[in-house]
Protein backbone atom coordinates (compact mmCIF):
# COMPACT_ATOMS: atom_id res chain seq x y z
CA UNK A 1 0.00 0.00 0.00
CA UNK A 2 1.00 3.54 -1.03
CA UNK A 3 0.48 6.50 1.35
CA UNK A 4 1.20 9.80 0.47
CA UNK A 5 0.01 13.10 2.24
CA UNK A 6 -1.48 15.24 0.13
CA UNK A 7 -1.92 18.25 2.41
CA UNK A 8 -3.59 19.08 5.96
CA UNK A 9 -6.22 21.52 6.00
CA UNK A 10 -7.91 22.59 9.34
CA UNK A 11 -6.42 20.21 11.23
CA UNK A 12 -8.13 17.12 9.87
CA UNK A 13 -6.46 14.32 7.97
CA UNK A 14 -8.17 11.75 6.38
CA UNK A 15 -6.77 8.16 5.06
CA UNK A 16 -8.28 6.34 1.93
CA UNK A 17 -7.62 3.39 -0.26
CA UNK A 18 -7.95 4.14 -3.93
CA UNK A 19 -8.77 1.41 -6.81
CA UNK A 20 -7.84 1.96 -9.98
CA UNK A 21 -7.69 0.40 -13.47
CA UNK A 22 -4.26 1.29 -15.53
CA UNK A 23 -3.30 0.04 -18.87
CA UNK A 24 -0.08 1.15 -20.20
CA UNK A 25 0.63 2.88 -23.04
CA UNK A 26 1.42 0.65 -26.12
CA UNK A 27 3.83 2.23 -28.91
CA UNK A 28 2.42 2.59 -32.73
CA UNK A 29 4.02 -0.47 -34.82
CA UNK A 30 4.11 1.21 -38.69
CA UNK A 31 4.86 -1.65 -40.58
CA UNK A 32 4.49 -5.68 -39.54
CA UNK A 33 5.83 -8.29 -41.88
CA UNK A 34 2.77 -8.63 -43.60
CA UNK A 35 2.72 -4.99 -44.23
CA UNK A 36 0.04 -4.11 -41.83
CA UNK A 37 0.61 -1.71 -39.16
CA UNK A 38 -0.74 -0.79 -35.47
CA UNK A 39 -1.85 3.16 -34.70
CA UNK A 40 -1.13 2.29 -30.67
CA UNK A 41 -3.02 3.19 -28.05
CA UNK A 42 -2.24 6.00 -25.01
CA UNK A 43 -2.01 5.15 -21.32
CA UNK A 44 -5.39 4.71 -19.49
CA UNK A 45 -6.10 5.40 -15.98
CA UNK A 46 -9.65 5.17 -14.60
CA UNK A 47 -10.38 5.11 -10.71
CA UNK A 48 -13.00 2.64 -9.80
CA UNK A 49 -13.49 2.54 -6.35
CA UNK A 50 -12.51 5.22 -3.24
CA UNK A 51 -12.78 4.54 0.15
CA UNK A 52 -12.38 6.50 3.28
CA UNK A 53 -10.88 4.30 6.31
CA UNK A 54 -9.60 6.59 8.77
CA UNK A 55 -10.40 10.37 9.47
CA UNK A 56 -8.88 12.26 12.62
CA UNK A 57 -8.96 15.56 13.73
CA UNK A 58 -7.61 17.31 16.71
CA UNK A 59 -9.82 15.79 18.87
CA UNK A 60 -10.92 12.67 17.44
CA UNK A 61 -10.30 9.87 15.73
CA UNK A 62 -12.94 8.00 13.66
CA UNK A 63 -12.06 4.75 12.05
CA UNK A 64 -14.10 3.20 9.53
CA UNK A 65 -14.76 -0.61 10.97
CA UNK A 66 -16.73 -1.24 7.87
CA UNK A 67 -19.66 0.46 9.02
CA UNK A 68 -21.93 0.74 5.27
CA UNK A 69 -23.56 4.09 6.50
CA UNK A 70 -19.63 5.32 7.20
CA UNK A 71 -18.68 7.90 4.04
Amino acid sequence: MLLEELGKGLNTCLEIEIEYDYNPEEPMVRYYSDGSGYPGSPAYFEITHVKVLNYLTDTHEYVREDRPDWF
